[in-house]
């Protein structure tokens, strides 16, 4: 059975998401720009892509963030470099 999230869940979410992001070390990159927000990719799995520029050139990473079930408690994170596949794990 799927669940429908209350407004509330995803507030708290988004909430979480953000904070994590600004928390994030990107190491030598810096995030210049980001797609609109946020994408509820699967129930409990969220993703941003997002765009940054360092020594080596330009990147497009994505983040991705999976929940506890109906909660916003962070399970695992990380941000994947789109160009050489790398895992960035804060």
């Amino acid at each position: 059975m799927i669940r429908i999230k209350s407004g509330g869940i995803m507030n708290a979410r988004k909430l979480a998401a953000t904070a994590l992001l600004e928390r994030f070390d990107f190491g030598q990159r810096e995030i210049t720009d980001s797609d609109t927000g946020w994408r509820d990719m699967f129930l409990d799995h969220w993703e941003r892509v997002l765009y940054a520029e360092s020594a080596d050139g330009q990147h497009r990473l994505v983040m991705h963030i999976h929940f506890a079930n109906e909660s916003s408690l962070v399970l695992d994170h990380y941000c994947l470099d789109l160009a050489t596949g790398n895992m960035l794990v804060a």
